[in-house]
């Protein structure tokens, strides 16, 4: 982050007169004739005290732009900005919208919904921007940069040599220690299956602990990572060689063979782009990785490395070892280098300059402030699609059972059913836009509109959850409906979830009674509320919905319990005394209320399975 602030400050200074407010030591890194006015860091609560004085202080004078380097310092700058009469901006990080101290969603998320645009690290970054109203939706995506080799020449044997590797093949995971990044589950749940393959390997760890981490890992991850490595028998495997300077750091990347980043999902924290993966790969190495957070914005599968589905370490494993097959020849060294340079710094500063210059004009940032509604959470989308096999009753048949998703967005439910362990499926999957963060296990094909691309009566199983309302008005929510009918063979049954009109928290903007609200007094709201500038979405009501339901011909089955009890079974398993409470209400329960369900679950099967001319249904 500290390279990043100095890359934004030195773009910005090529184009204005500048003035920076930060730590003590960062004018060694700026151009001169920049002015700095520098604050010791710690303790932090005195920095952002001082930082604000100084805002109220330097903003006497007007000011044309007020940028915060990251989410923690938007307070000072939407304050700087309001007394220079000027724009604010914020380059945001995940950790800054989804950090869970009570103080800072007090004071600090209000802040962030106040900038006049903010600029996000990755599209997850940017979606979960969104999602909380920063910058009233006005975000867009500007990834970090990285500095490309200039092909001098770097002694990588020199590197083993020094630190004793040996000659068999190197796993480089370059970053701090902390809980996130899933080291000590990597040596304990994949290692053993890559040393077993190949045995010279060695997970060689440039980084060290982060003591002064915003969230701190629950236990030392150093020790649990000796831990780790002690209890499978592999501590000689794995080497920590701690902080490294950049001539070390390039020596580390020309030895590896490949780079692992195996970070995980954790609770209140988020990785929110992936540097290292960038730098690896224009060092021509490519990534193994979980697809979480940002990730995916810093891996392109089957170009720069590949992603797996996350905990999957069997697949992380048979990846890595894939990777060490190929070689020094494998085709993913030349396409990660030709990846890398859409990211050179040259590029990032261009893109800087074309948004900043959009925040000034007071234009939006992205296009119609449109943005996607996929859930780029993978765990989640695999808790997901566990419920979708039970409530439709999957199981194994003679035949692969034949499998479509419509709307895939990151793809991890079709990858899900893709990469069965026990069911044999053949999975094809469909969205009006690539937004896939794993590709394997399925096929894709990007669609127009509502019109699907497959035989009458291809599928057993059609997945439709939470599409049908955004596909149009009511004819085409009628199209969509009709499109699946005619894929689904005859025996064949639908899985189809909308969120329900009469929820009290709309959940794609996080408005409470959005939906409630006529139409057209819908996107209004949204904009006082900062949320965005179009309300996009069409939900319906359950007779709206079974009224068209009967019209298509199906055969439908509102899920009220069943759905339910798996959800807080399978995507909510630490709310214990909800999961607890459920078990014993009875069905008939949930069958009274079952208008006001938030999100409407239906199980549909044709009703007449041999006439297939929808219209007269």
């Amino acid at each position: 982050m500290e390279r990043l602030n100095q890359r934004v400050a030195t773009a910005l200074a090529k184009r204005a007169e500048l003035l920076v407010v930060g730590p003590m030591g960062c004018g060694d890194s700026l151009p001169t004739g920049v002015q700095v006015h520098e604050i010791p860091v710690a303790p932090l609560w005195r920095f952002l005290v001082r930082s604000m004085l100084l805002a109220h202080r330097l903003t006497a004078n007007p000011f044309d732009l007020v940028v915060a380097g990251s989410g923690l310092m938007a307070p000072a700058a939407v304050y700087a900005a309001w007394r220079a009469r000027a724009k604010s901006a914020a380059y945001i990080h995940g950790l800054d919208i989804v950090a869970t101290h009570l103080v800072y969603r007090m004071m600090w998320l209000p802040m962030l919904r106040r900038l006049d645009g903010a600029l996000a690290n990755s599209a997850n970054t940017a979606d979960l921007a969104a999602r909380a109203g920063v910058a009233g939706g006005n975000v867009a995506v500007v990834h970090p940069g990285t500095s490309l080799p200039q092909g001098v020449a770097i002694d990588s044997k020199g590197f083993r040599t020094r630190f004793g590797l040996g000659d068999g093949p190197l796993l480089l995971s370059v970053g701090r220690l902390t809980e996130r990044k899933g080291l000590a589950a990597l040596v304990e749940q994949a290692l053993p299956a890559i040393v077993a393959r190949y045995p010279g390997a060695r997970l060689v760890l440039v980084g060290d602990d982060a003591p002064d981490a915003l969230r701190r890992s629950s236990e030392d991850p150093v020790d649990a990572l000796a831990r780790a490595a002690a209890g499978q028998g592999l501590s000689h495997h794995v080497t920590r060689l701690g902080p490294c300077g950049e001539a070390t750091l390039a020596e580390a990347y020309a030895a590896a063979d490949v780079h692992v980043f195996p970070v995980r999902q954790v609770p209140g924290d988020v990785e929110g782009f992936g540097m290292v993966a960038i730098e690896a790969a224009a060092h021509g190495v490519p990534t193994v990785a979980f697809a979480v957070g940002g990730v995916p914005d810093a891996v392109r599968d089957g170009v720069s490395g590949n992603l797996l589905a996350p905990n999957d370490y069997a697949g992380f494993a048979r990846r890595v070892c894939d990777i060490l097959h190929d070689g020094p020849d494998a085709p993913l060294r030349a396409s990660a280098r030709v990846f890398a340079r859409g990211f050179a710094w040259e590029q990032f500063e261009t893109r800087l300059h074309d948004h900043v210059d959009a925040i000034l004009r007071g234009d939006r940032l992205t296009e119609d402030g449109h943005r996607g509604h996929a859930v780029l959470d993978l765990q989640s989308r695999n808790a997901k699609a566990r419920k979708i096999e039970a409530l439709l009753e999957l199981g194994a048949r003679e035949r692969p059972l034949r499998l479509l998703e419509v709307g895939c967005g990151s793809g991890g439910i079709a990858h899900y059913f893709g990469t069965h362990p026990t069911i044999a499926f053949d999975v094809e999957a469909v969205d009006v836009e690539d937004a896939r963060q794993v590709h394997g296990g399925y096929q894709f094909t990007r669609v127009e509109d509502t019109g699907l691309p497959f035989a009458d009566a291809a599928f057993d199983a059609v997945i439709s959850n939470h599409v049908i309302e955004h596909v149009g008005d009511m004819g085409a929510q009628k199209s969509h409906l009709e499109e699946l009918r005619r894929v689904l063979a005859p025996s064949g049954r639908i899985y189809l979830a909308v969120p329900n009109r009469w929820m009290l928290v709309e959940p794609h903007y996080g408005l409470a009674f959005l939906s409630w609200l006529p139409p057209h007094w819908r996107t209004p709201y949204l904009r006082w509320r900062r949320r965005g500038t179009e309300y996009d979405c069409r939900p319906l009501t359950v007779p709206e919905l079974e009224a068209l339901l009967d019209t298509v011909g199906f055969e439908h089955a509102q899920l009220h319990g069943g759905a339910l009890r798996l959800t807080y079974e399978l995507e909510r398993p630490r709310a214990l005394a909800y999961r607890a409470f459920l078990r014993h209400v009875p069905d008939w329960a949930f069958g009274l209320l079952r208008r006001v369900f938030p999100t409407l679950i239906y199980v549909l099967r044709l009703k007449d399975p041999d006439a297939r001319d929808v219209s007269a249904a």
